[in-house]
């Protein structure tokens, strides 16, 4: 019951898939030839879509946001929190 019904247990699979995301997209990106920079800042943005949206239809989804007009403000402003993921990745 827990792991099927805690939006907690949910938001932590989310990270790790998000985590998965990143390091696999950066690997394949830079494995294909593409600067560490780009492939960084590609993978993170990969890592920060998937985990908006699987976070909003599956961790939360009891609060789904289903309007476009809605739903994109509300993904810029998660793209902006998680803007810090990006600066620290380029930066590190």
């Amino acid at each position: 019951y827990v792991f099927t019904h805690s939006s907690f247990i949910r938001f932590v699979i989310v990270g790790v898939i998000g985590a998965l995301v990143d390091f696999g997209s950066a690997s394949i990106l830079k494995s294909v030839g593409s600067t560490i920079l780009i492939a960084n800042a590609i993978s993170t943005e990969l890592a920060v879509i998937s985990n908006f949206l699987l976070n909003n239809y599956w961790s939360f989804s009891h609060n789904r946001i289903t309007k476009l007009s809605k739903l994109v403000p509300n993904f810029l402003k998660f793209n902006l929190v998680s803007l810090g993921n990006i600066v620290i990745q380029l930066v590190g």
